[in-house]
């Protein structure tokens, strides 16, 4: 487990995808970031974030890195857009708590396991 998936709603403009990416880049969980140059046939903006190491692997590590991907997308008003756990698992930024959050990353860990 080493990459989230941020997709986010169709229309997004490239300088938020690109600042939200930036701003990720400086956490020091995330590895790198990349946006893949071609759209899905629903034109949305994909954003995927390598996380270091076992981060991922402890919901205790895990909740941090998730929580502050959540705030860089609702700090540059992005509503729509979902974060993908490695297992395929979705998180909605719109409605995400931190409770919420760490019930799919519990679920999530024990359907990798």
């Amino acid at each position: 487990m080493s990459d989230l998936r941020v997709e986010f709603p169709r229309g997004t403009s490239p300088d938020v995808v690109g600042s939200v990416a930036d701003e990720l880049e400086g956490l020091d969980d995330v590895e790198k970031t990349s946006a893949p140059t071609e759209r899905s046939v629903i034109a949305t903006a994909l954003l995927v974030v390598n996380v270091a190491g076992p981060v991922l692997e402890h919901v205790a590590t895990a909740v941090p890195v998730v929580q502050k991907i959540i705030e860089a997308l609702r700090g540059r008003g992005v509503t729509g857009a979902t974060i993908e756990l490695p297992d395929g698992t979705k998180i909605s930024v719109d409605n995400a708590s931190a409770e919420d959050i760490e019930r799919l990353l519990e679920a999530a860990k024990k359907s990798s396991a």
